[in-house]
């Protein structure tokens, strides 16, 4: 299993759906910066983002492991939890 080289204390954004809502993670970012983010794939405004830590987001959805060696510059989506990672 491949693990994030980022701290688990990484401040990173989530939007308002995934936070609060406990919608499921669809879509992820890691920008060219190091800033991650995930969002539920829904098109969303920058101030519906919710700063948590990496170690939040692996608690709510520990599938998102398989992105830790997301290169930066790349994104991720997935129709459905479960389903494989698109990453382009």
């Amino acid at each position: 299993m491949t693990f994030f080289s980022d701290p688990e204390g990484l401040a990173v954004f989530a939007c308002e759906d995934v936070f609060y809502g406990g919608a499921v993670i669809l879509y992820v970012c890691h920008s060219l910066d190091n800033l991650w983010i995930f969002q539920c794939g829904e098109e969303h405004q920058d101030d519906d983002a919710v700063f948590l830590s990496l170690q939040q987001i692996l608690d709510f959805d520990r599938s998102i492991m398989e992105l830790a060696d997301l290169p930066a510059g790349k994104q991720a989506k997935r129709p459905s939890r479960g389903a494989p990672w698109d990453i382009y």
